[in-house]
């Protein structure tokens, strides 16, 4: 028997056990498979353009966010947080291929994402996903990200990248559920 037919003998027991919402995928492209929950939804999640004022409205989320982070990741004061935060914000908004799309889901917003399309490298650069805590644990960020992963391929881009801080686990696992692979680590040294 090869170790491919084990494997795959190995997984048809081990998927027998398990209960129905659970299914297997691919680590890293290699032989090695774990067990990943899925979920059936009665709505779908759609990417809708929002308004100008919602734009602002999510673009301030996010710069608020993205300060908090910085705060908590780097140990820095919150004033310099919150001004590093927004000066980012702002750079990338004033970059182009900078787009917010808003999650709705029976027309009413769930949630937003933040992108950059880079046209010369045919990438998608995730730069931030909001949903707010009452709509988290209900696969809206699983349905967002095959969305995002639908649009970029209709527009012919090759690659979605993103960042995720190391003790985000919940967000990282999501992200290798749908079949993302870590490819560096950033280093800080505090002085």
């Amino acid at each position: 028997m090869t170790p491919q037919t084990r494997n795959t003998r190995r997984r048809i027991v081990e998927r027998e056990r398990m209960p129905q919402n659970y299914t297997f995928r691919r680590v890293d492209g290699n032989d090695s498979w774990i067990p990943v929950r899925y979920e059936r939804f009665q709505t779908m999640i759609s990417l809708q353009k929002p308004d100008c004022d919602r734009f602002e409205q999510y673009f301030q989320q996010s710069a608020n966010s993205y300060s908090k982070l910085l705060k908590q990741q780097l140990n820095l004061e919150e004033e310099t947080a919150v001004r590093w935060g927004q000066e980012e914000c702002e750079r990338v908004k004033a970059s182009p291929g900078h787009e917010i799309w808003e999650l709705t889901r029976d027309g009413s917003p769930v949630g937003f994402i933040q992108i950059r399309i880079t046209q010369g490298l045919e990438d998608c650069y995730l730069l931030y996903i909001e949903i707010p805590d009452e709509f988290r644990g209900q696969g809206i960020g699983r349905q967002a990200m095959k969305e995002l992963r639908e649009m970029a391929a209709s527009r012919g881009l090759k690659r979605i990248r993103l960042h995720a801080f190391l003790d985000n686990e919940h967000a990282r696992s999501l992200y290798r559920s749908e079949g993302f692979r870590e490819t560096g680590v950033n280093m800080l040294l505090e002085l």
